[in-house]
């Protein structure tokens, strides 16, 4: 039996990190965040493994609020985040992390990339500070990114009060 702690215990799990295509942004382009400069690099970053633990409360329920809603791929999406784990952080102190999802679910019938009614700005008091979004790989939710458009990288998940409605 696989137990946490146990590289058994992330088989059957699939990991996925998308290259970085982008749309254009209110930033302009002017995002914080490291991206992989090709495929290459988009290859490497995928191979990388961790031992998954399970999503907390904070980061299931703002997972579970991107994925609200109707529109195609919904109901697999939030099917997938039943059992979604978290895989790791993109670097030391993101907020954006890759997902570890059980391959055995149905596919999100949507094509690689931001999962476009995940993308929503953030606000700070009424300041636009940033956004965030699920990315889909290979029919898997794959990634959750909190990008920021402030000095200083935030150091907490945003509320969901702060997240722009749809």
């Amino acid at each position: 039996m696989a137990v946490p702690g146990n590289p058994e215990f992330s088989r059957g799990y699939s990991f996925c990190v998308e290259e970085a295509i982008r749309k254009p942004d209110p930033f302009d382009g002017q995002r914080t965040l490291p991206k992989p400069q090709d495929k290459r690099e988009a290859c490497r970053l995928k191979g990388r493994s961790t031992i998954p633990r399970d999503l907390n409360h904070e980061e299931r329920t703002l997972l579970a609020l991107l994925l609200s809603g109707d529109w195609l791929g919904a109901a697999e999406a939030r099917h997938q985040l039943e059992t979604a784990k978290h895989a790791r952080h993109w670097f030391e102190g993101s907020l954006s992390f890759d997902l570890a999802i059980d391959p055995h679910l149905p596919l999100v019938p949507v094509s690689d990339g931001i999962l476009e009614p995940t993308d929503r700005l953030v606000y700070h008091r009424e300041a636009l500070v940033g956004g965030v979004m699920i990315w889909v790989c290979g029919g898997r939710i794959s990634s959750f990114e909190y990008y920021w458009s402030t000095d200083d990288m935030p150091t907490a998940l945003p509320a969901s009060h702060q997240i722009e409605t749809r």
